[in-house]
């Protein structure tokens, strides 16, 4: 025992209880004027409490156990009686009450603002806010795998079904390379559906093999393809999917979880019809102008269909600087109608 200041300090001898370790120690305990200081036998201070923070707890007979936390692992365990004695008093004539509380209110502090922080984070998640904005939140390989779920849901549906052949498969590709070399994704051909094109997340392009069947100029098929673009950019594929998400599923969707096969099948029924999408004329022939795609076979096969085919040659005055356009030679064509064969 030695005084610091006209104050009592004692120092002993005890245990110490690591809350990391879970193990015990020999330590030196030291009480000082406002703390109780823990150190390891050759003087390093393993850890301190401030004296208002401690409570004792239950130990063997002849001994005694403090602990700033009744529920933690971590205490210090105490032969020498008048050390024991020492820190009880100081525990019991404590003057400031405001320590006293905040012994015991700390531990309840610490859960209630825990818990508040996840209660802020699923209020937020499960806003409007949150909900409209699910696919910022998500990075290019969650956005393929999108529309491979979207893909895969379609060929469950009864009659779809995927055609694809080496040769027919090149020719697609052509295609894309000729009318669409800008467009960062894979066109496949599918029968069994209604509508003529469709683009899903992650930019995969579908294209119905009944056009194959029905008509004999590519400009056809490259103009459906154009309109589906057009269509995607108008409405957005990933928002539209996105927008069918239950709440939970779009929380489990933006942490990272997969999506169960029965979202994208709900999905798919409403995208097996024809698109109904409207899109800007002037907006479309642009893009048949840049892709040298001729506008008067496309809006007289589509013009059947609902399409504005007069109102889309009015503003498409551009064929006759195309001349002889080309979208797929002869072999390249013939390969393509025959990719489901």
């Amino acid at each position: 025992m030695n005084n610091d200041r006209g104050f009592e300090i004692l120092e002993d001898m005890g245990v110490w209880r690591s809350p990391t370790e879970l193990a015990k120690h020999r330590a030196i305990i030291r009480c000082e004027t406002e703390r109780l200081v823990i150190a390891a036998p050759d003087g390093t201070v393993l850890t301190h409490w401030w004296l208002y923070a401690l409570i004792e707890i239950p130990a063997p007979e002849g001994t005694a156990r403090f602990t700033p936390d009744p529920n933690g692992p971590e205490y210090v365990e105490i032969t020498d009686e008048y050390l024991i004695t020492s820190l009880r008093k100081r525990l019991e004539h404590e003057p400031d009450t405001d320590h006293v509380s905040r012994r015991n209110w700390y531990p309840l502090y610490s859960q209630l603002a825990v818990g508040l922080a996840v209660l802020v984070v699923v209020l937020y998640l499960l806003s409007t806010q949150f909900l409209n904005s699910v696919p910022d939140y998500l990075v290019n390989t969650q956005k393929n795998a999108i529309g491979e779920g979207i893909f895969d849901a379609l060929l469950r549906r009864e009659g779809v079904e995927r055609c694809s052949s080496i040769a027919g498969d090149a020719s697609l590709t052509i295609l894309k390379r000729r009318i669409a070399n800008d467009f960062d994704g894979e066109f496949r051909v599918v029968r069994g559906i209604d509508s003529p094109s469709l683009v899903l997340p992650g930019n995969l392009l579908i294209l119905n093999a009944s056009l194959l069947f029905s008509f004999e100029d590519p400009h056809v098929i490259a103009g459906h393809v154009l309109l589906a673009m057009e269509q995607e950019r108008e409405n957005d594929s990933l928002i539209r999917f996105t927008d069918t998400l239950r709440p939970i599923e779009s929380v489990r969707l933006v942490i990272g979880y997969d999506l169960e096969a029965d979202v994208f099948d709900r999905f798919t029924d409403q995208i097996i019809e024809p698109s109904d999408v409207p899109v800007s004329l002037e907006s479309l022939a642009q893009r048949f102008k840049q892709a040298g795609v001729l506008a008067k076979p496309f809006a007289d096969a589509a013009a059947g269909s609902g399409f504005d085919g007069d109102g889309f040659l009015q503003v498409a005055n551009f064929e006759g600087d195309l001349r002889a356009a080309t979208v797929l030679g002869d072999a390249d064509w013939l390969q393509l109608k025959n990719i489901c064969r």
